[in-house]
């Protein structure tokens, strides 16, 4: 069965593409490594740690979207067009604009918050920890805008794995720095420890500025701007919404079981993040790539032929015996969970669905297609909220969480399928006619 699912990949899938996917799954198995060596350092240290590494990357996720503007989707689309195209493009006055409008929202944000006193925005982009320590986050975001950015360009032009590499350099960092302080029994800062990692990106920048002296900087604000920013609306409102929908329902865990529910809850959410880099993370950045210049028709025989690879996991899960997978979770992590294998046949069946998701979001992305895709993503959030809030209870908290993330991807799917169903409907008709 295997050597006939590899024939087919073999048959249909250009070489190109079939050598970026195995090499992103190479990066994302590294990342999947370094990210469970992190999870196993802070499980075992004081409770409640992990709760606070979970709420400061979901700070900076919402930083980062203000400040960057989540246009890292619109700088891959607008290089691959000009890579395949031969032509010139430079980003640097682009880039600069938008740098300069997303620091300015955040400013203005903390601004108003701090002055009104608004408790609940102030948690979420991390304000109520203190001034020193919101700068702290503002300035781990902006690094993270700017390898975000760099990143971006290497993908457009074709480097898919150069720019994911990076980011796999930041984890690894990133792990370093936890182990030596815990190895070495000082004291634990999260946020120190996220900004010198951010640092990674650096020495990246100065080399590329070092060699390539026709860059200038100077703002600029045309339609080429609009057209890089556009698609970053549906990212960044995605961005803040996942992140802020998660930081509530996070509380919700403390209010409910304390720390120890919540960083059990953080766990399964990590599990989620390596399974995604598996497989959702390096079919995004293809579907990026390859959708700058694609019809409606390419989404729907891709979606047919990726389906039957994406359910492989589920029936491989299936047959692992659930004790040993409870036994793993306590011996690796010290938590106990009785449901453990029900809530990763959910988690990874709702990120199968999302998968095959990502072949219609990602058209619609490439075609800076807002509305639907904002009021699509909303509906999802709403949905896994709704299943915590009124059917969650201390006990069955996070397989509650995870029916409703199911159930919320299949929606997603569901309306993006329909509404590139309903483009292509509409393109044959005027092609008819």
């Amino acid at each position: 069965m295997l050597r006939k699912i590899f024939s087919r990949i073999k048959r249909y899938i250009p070489l190109k593409i079939q050598k970026i996917f195995v090499g992103s799954i190479f990066i994302s198995f590294g990342k999947i490594v370094v990210t469970f060596l992190i999870l196993y350092l802070l499980s075992n240290s004081t409770d409640g740690v992990l709760t606070s590494y979970g709420n400061y990357q979901n700070i900076v996720t919402i930083l980062m979207a203000f400040i960057g503007l989540s246009v890292q989707n619109g700088i891959t689309t607008y290089t691959a067009r000009a890579n395949i195209n031969s032509t010139q493009s430079n980003l640097g006055p682009h880039l600069l604009t938008i740098f300069i409008v997303g620091l300015t929202v955040v400013s203005l944000m903390a601004v108003l918050v701090d002055l009104y006193d608004l408790k609940n925005i102030a948690t979420f982009i991390g304000l109520s920890e203190g001034r020193f320590k919101f700068f702290m986050l503002v300035a781990i975001s902006f690094l993270g805008v700017v390898q975000s950015y760099y990143c971006a360009v290497l993908i457009g032009k074709g480097f898919v794995l150069q720019g994911q590499a990076l980011d796999l350099l930041k984890n690894f960092l990133l792990l370093f720095l936890i182990g030596s302080y815990i190895f070495l029994h000082k004291e634990l800062s999260i946020i120190s420890i996220m900004f010198f990692s951010a640092l990674i990106i650096v020495p990246f920048l100065i080399r590329n500025l070092t060699l390539n002296s026709n860059y200038y900087f100077k703002p600029k604000l045309d339609s080429t701007t609009i057209e890089i920013a556009k698609p970053g609306i549906v990212t960044m409102y995605s961005g803040v919404l996942v992140a802020s929908a998660t930081i509530f329902v996070r509380n919700i865990a403390i209010d409910y079981g304390g720390y120890g529910l919540s960083d059990l809850f953080e766990i399964i959410i990590r599990i989620k993040v390596m399974y995604h880099l598996v497989v959702s993370a390096p079919l995004a950045l293809i579907l990026l790539r390859s959708y700058a210049s694609a019809d409606t028709n390419k989404t729907f025989r891709l979606a047919s032929k990726a389906f039957p690879v994406m359910v492989i996991p589920i029936l491989g899960l299936a047959l692992v015996p659930s004790e040993l997978l409870q036994f793993l979770l306590s011996i690796v992590f010290n938590k106990e969970l009785e449901d453990f294998k029900l809530v990763l046949l959910l988690l990874i069946g709702a990120e199968t669905v999302r998968a095959i998701g990502l072949f219609f979001h990602g058209f619609l992305v490439s075609k800076a297609i807002i509305l639907p895709q904002l009021l699509f993503a909303t509906l999802a959030q709403i949905i896994i909220i709704v299943t915590v809030v009124k059917f969650a209870s201390a006990e069955t908290f996070i397989v509650h969480y995870f029916v409703g993330y199911l159930l919320s991807q299949i929606i997603w799917l569901s309306l993006n399928y329909i509404y590139v169903r309903s483009l292509n409907n509409k393109n044959s008709i005027l092609t008819n006619s």
